[in-house]
């Protein structure tokens, strides 16, 4: 009886230990490093493509990436910025988007919401260029909107607002609060 006992009780008595001391060793990496949330997965010099019935609809390039897991949710923060190019069917870039940060939030319905922030650049398939601090772009409706200033440089003109909504490929725009309008001459262009 007291054999099986101790054959019991010895593996669990360490088992408890053993897992009480990665706890601790845990708490203590978060007490060094001051860190609360740790990323679940960090990565570098990473592509994403994203595809949708057999054709690239986005690929994502990015310096750094870590992505969190919390009860509540999930998201990948791009610290060092990136890029984000989108395919049409036939595989023709219709646009591309560049920033110095960015977060995707993983939605629970499958459709993420990307926001992108310091130094956003969109450039559309006809060469228009959107300038701004912070874009948030929602996959569920698959608009770009700004709450920001923004400037939007086309073959003619330089239009600036307050405020931005577009399609996902850019292709078509409005600012919401229209600041001023510069007409591009010869020299300019």
């Amino acid at each position: 009886m007291r054999k099986t006992l101790q054959k019991i009780f010895v593996p669990v008595i360490l088992a408890g230990i053993f897992f009480s001391c990665q706890e601790q060793k845990l708490e203590k990496m978060k007490i060094i490093t001051g860190e609360t949330d740790l990323p679940t997965e960090t990565g570098k010099n990473v592509e994403f493509i994203f595809s949708d019935s057999a054709y690239v609809k986005f690929k994502l390039n990015a310096a750094e990436t870590e992505r969190y897991v919390t009860e509540a949710e999930a998201y990948v923060v791009f610290p060092k910025g990136m890029m984000l190019k989108s395919y049409d069917k036939s595989g023709v870039e219709e646009s591309s988007l560049t920033s110095n940060y960015a977060i995707k939030h993983e939605g629970k319905n499958g459709k993420s919401v990307f926001e992108a922030k310091d130094k956003v650049v969109i450039i559309n398939a006809k060469g228009e260029k959107l300038e701004t601090e912070h874009i948030t772009w929602d996959e569920g409706s698959d608009k770009v909107k700004s709450d920001a200033f923004v400037k939007i440089t086309t073959g003619d003109e330089i239009i600036m607002g307050d405020g931005m909504e577009a399609d996902r490929d850019f292709s078509r725009y409005k600012i919401l609060n229209i600041t001023g309008t510069i007409q591009l001459n010869e020299e300019d262009k």
